[in-house]
């Protein structure tokens, strides 16, 4: 019983109501939001995998008679175990292969949420970096002569 990770597909920008309010701030911002969604979504699909691949249910005691060489081997020939107490799943053995694609998974899913996100809260203003250098009570030329001081005493 392999479970699949993927997300629902997202309706193109031009199947949406809001279309009519394109060249509008809140119709742009909307458009960014879908698109980054359907950019989020490209991910799941093209990176959707079997979260365990050929999953193997197996009990403690199955697990113990099996001994930490032979689930090795199961591991490595790409089929993931999960060890169950009492039919209740309390550990997975997987190869490290596989451990490094969920790795990379989980911060592809990282990066999409927080382009959402992003896409989602950003209202178009920036702050330009002198305008919060001098907000927290410093002068540029101040802060780059402490870089250079610092970076002349470690030679």
């Amino acid at each position: 019983m392999a479970q699949i990770l993927m997300a629902e597909p997202v309706k193109p920008f031009e199947t949406f109501p809001q279309r009519q309010s394109r060249d509008s701030a809140a119709g742009l911002a909307r458009c960014e939001v879908v698109l980054c969604a359907a950019f989020c979504t490209e991910i799941c699909i093209v990176r959707r995998m079997a979260i365990l691949v050929g999953e193997r249910l197996m009990s403690v005691t199955a697990a113990s008679e099996r001994g930490v060489s032979g689930l090795l081997k199961v591991a490595e020939s790409g089929t993931d175990i999960v060890v169950e107490r009492h039919g209740h799943p309390v550990a997975a053995i997987v190869s490290m292969r596989h451990l490094h694609e969920l790795a990379e998974l989980e911060a592809d899913l990282r990066s999409a949420a927080l382009v959402l996100a992003r896409a989602a809260t950003d209202n178009g203003q920036r702050t330009d970096l002198d305008e919060i250098i001098s907000t927290l009570g410093f002068k540029r030329s101040d802060l780059e002569a402490e870089i250079d001081a610092e970076l002349a005493a470690e030679r």
